[in-house]
């Protein structure tokens, strides 16, 4: 009778315990920006290859940086950026009302370097920056 119990809840038991457990984000793959940063007419997004280009971006502080996705025609495909300090919210952007691109604006008091996350659909992460 007790193995019988035992065969039963030991299974049961580690079902319940995976369950509980919380999946990691997977690590990004880490971008070294130049220290001179570029500045292109904007930021590309590359979904095939997953790249970002450029890795360090020239922006100024009260403008916008606009953001392109590429190639245009896959709109199943989403991109999104996330800031790496929370505090940094207009890093955040998606791509998912228009498959090609979004605008970023940067406030009029940012200075620095900003780094932040490219979240592509398929889980693939990279983390590129912006410096004002």
């Amino acid at each position: 009778m007790i193995k019988k119990f035992i065969f039963m809840v030991l299974p049961l038991t580690l079902i319940v315990i995976s369950w509980d457990a919380n999946p990691q984000d997977p690590p990004c793959v880490v971008m070294t920006p130049t220290e001179n940063c570029s500045n292109p007419p904007g930021i590309t997004i590359h979904l095939k290859s997953h790249k970002v280009t450029p890795a360090n971006f020239c922006a100024e502080a009260g403008k916008t940086i606009r953001v392109n996705v590429v190639p245009r025609n896959d709109p199943v495909e989403t991109v999104q950026t996330i800031a790496k300090d929370p505090a940094n919210t207009w890093l955040n952007g998606t791509s998912a009302s228009d498959p090609k691109g979004f605008e970023l604006y940067v406030p009029a008091d940012a200075s620095g370097g900003y780094d932040y996350k490219v979240v592509f659909s398929d889980g693939y992460c990279i983390d590129p920056r912006i410096s004002v």
